[in-house]
């Protein structure tokens, strides 16, 4: 299942979170473009797999003074029942 993220802030302070993004200049926090696939292989298999592709939005990216990566990443879940 494709999904598309905007991660946005109702105000500029976000005490309690990270201390370098803890006031912002603005609401746009980032994106995010994610795969999610989760398949019942058999009674007993689950398998779950997820990729994702998140990059910072400007009050991010002005927070962090221009010092930011875009992230990459990916998970592979099995699970056995008995």
């Amino acid at each position: 299942m494709p999904q598309f993220w905007i991660f946005e802030a109702d105000g500029e302070n976000n005490i309690g979170g990270n201390p370098a993004l803890s006031v912002l200049d603005g609401h746009d926090y980032g994106y995010e473009a994610n795969m999610t696939v989760k398949w019942f292989a058999a009674r007993n298999w689950y398998l779950h797999g997820h990729v994702a592709y998140t990059w910072p939005g400007e009050a991010v990216q002005d927070a962090l003074d221009g010092d930011y990566k875009h992230w990459f990443s990916a998970m592979l879940f099995a699970r056995y029942a008995l």
